[in-house]
């Protein structure tokens, strides 16, 4: 299980392009986008993400909130 410095540092690239297309995007995320899928599923197997992302879309408001937490 990695550590703590680990989770950080994988979840801040996946911070920021939430953080900054949150503006411009819909209450969900579009199943299209296979590279934000791959890094929404990294940060959920770290357990940065806690709820479900098997199935799409994914509502924005419960992965920020996720975020914000770790």
């Amino acid at each position: 299980m990695p550590g703590t410095t680990t989770i950080r540092i994988l979840s801040i690239p996946l911070i920021w392009l939430v953080l900054t297309a949150t503006a411009a995007a819909g209450p969900v995320i579009a199943p299209g986008d296979v590279g934000l899928r791959h890094d929404i599923q990294v940060l959920a197997d770290y357990g940065v993400i806690r709820g479900p992302v098997s199935t799409w879309p994914l509502a924005w408001d419960a992965i920020v909130s996720d975020l914000r937490r770790a």
